[in-house]
């Protein structure tokens, strides 16, 4: 629980006030959130540690998303503060801008603006779909997406009891 406590600390320095962080606190921050990530993916993510510039959690929450009024609901499998990594087997292009809400129990985030990162098509890939960047939040989407990214964090961690993740209806 330290260590989480710790990160969040650092994590909170880094986004929202970046100058104060010096470069021990900033090594601190990737190592633990390295730590952190091994911990609740159950393996090391990538050989880049540098690749991402937020912490991602493994979960699985609906959403629902609207492209140039092309509606679709889909499975978010992974969530960061920067974005999201969603089931699909037709991705969207990459680049194309969209607008999309999550679904998850006692969270409401709507009208989250993001554009298609990159996507995977490969069928030997384990999870086909798409990479999502989330386009300046709001503040209040940005306070949203925290409280819900720290709470599926303690539960994978073990601190807190899940909850049953919602479907789009």
């Amino acid at each position: 629980m330290r260590q989480w406590e710790t990160f969040q600390r650092l994590n909170h320095l880094k986004r929202w006030e970046a100058s104060i962080l010096n470069q021990d606190d900033e090594a601190t921050w990737l190592s633990l959130r390295l730590q952190i990530e091994a911990s609740i993916f159950h393996q090391p993510l990538y050989s880049d540690p540098d690749r991402r510039r937020c912490l991602r959690v493994p979960c699985s929450l609906g959403m629902r998303y609207d492209a140039s009024g092309q509606v679709d609901a889909r499975t978010i499998i992974n969530l960061g503060e920067g974005g999201c990594f969603v089931m699909t087997q037709r991705p969207l292009s990459p680049g194309e801008p969209l607008v999309l809400e999550i679904f998850a129990p006692e969270f409401a985030c709507r009208g989250i603006a993001a554009r298609v990162a990159w996507i995977e098509t490969d069928e030997q890939a384990p999870n086909r779909g798409m990479g999502l960047a989330f386009l300046g939040p709001t503040p209040e989407q940005r306070s949203a997406l925290e409280a819900l990214i720290d709470k599926l964090v303690r539960i994978r961690m073990g601190f807190m009891a899940p909850f049953f993740s919602c479907r789009s209806r």
